[in-house]
């Protein structure tokens, strides 16, 4: 993960300690200058002391960020590390967390956004950390035909019905809920209601203007799968 001494960055570290601790793996921060290595020297202690998490510091900027081989690259919702990251997310072998909200919520919720060309990858990521969070797990569609919103028990459209089934292929352990929302992506992203936001790439790996939406508008951090 990257940091630039920001408030935005610490709270992106603070979530990347609770991933890296929750889905057993290293933590790597990648961050420059004094006040960032006086809060990495106590960052040290709570990585290694509180959530038991292997860390390692490591000094440079943006490019060492996009440099850095990684399975999940963590930013803040703003600063050095965020506005580099088109570049970061241009590499699709790997996931992109931009941490946003506050306060931090506490649902148990982790939604999967569905009805896109990388629905696989979305759930795929969605299954590993509901089962690392011990989370529950919600399959958000934006149907803008759809008359209001509702969270039903049965999928009744085809994404959710796809979803689902490749769920029960890939993690028959979970049971999701499932929700038609008819907002727009931004008022729909925005609303307080999960954990973590999980969307997908467009075509050809890229990033669709329905991820740039969450990115700018979620309520909560947001992992591109």
């Amino acid at each position: 993960m990257g940091v630039d001494g920001s408030e935005a960055a610490a709270r992106a570290l603070d979530w990347a300690v609770e991933h890296a601790a929750a889905s057993r793996a290293e933590l790597v921060v990648v961050g420059r200058s004094q006040s960032v290595d006086r809060a990495l020297s106590v960052e040290r202690a709570r990585v290694v002391d509180r959530a038991r998490v292997v860390g390692r510091f490591v000094p440079g900027g943006p490019d060492e960020l996009r440099a850095l081989e990684c399975d999940t690259l963590v930013v803040g919702s703003r600063g050095e590390p965020f506005h580099g990251l088109a570049a970061a997310a241009e590499n699709p072998e790997r996931q992109l967390v931009v941490v946003r909200g506050l306060p931090r919520l506490a649902t148990g919720v982790v939604t999967a956004a569905v009805g896109g060309v990388s629905d696989r990858a979305v759930l795929r990521a969605a299954a590993q950390v509901c089962r690392a969070r011990a989370a529950r797990l919600r399959l958000l569609h934006l149907h803008l035909h759809f008359g209001g919103v509702a969270e039903v028990g049965e999928p009744d459209n085809t994404p959710l019905r796809h979803a689902t089934k490749y769920l029960r292929a890939i993690a028959p352990d979970l049971e999701p809920t499932n929700l038609l929302d008819r907002r727009a992506p931004h008022e729909a992203f925005g609303a307080p209601s999960t954990d973590l936001l999980i969307i997908g790439r467009g075509y050809g790996g890229s990033v669709g203007r329905v991820a740039k939406t969450a990115f700018y508008h979620s309520a909560c951090p947001v992992l591109l799968a």
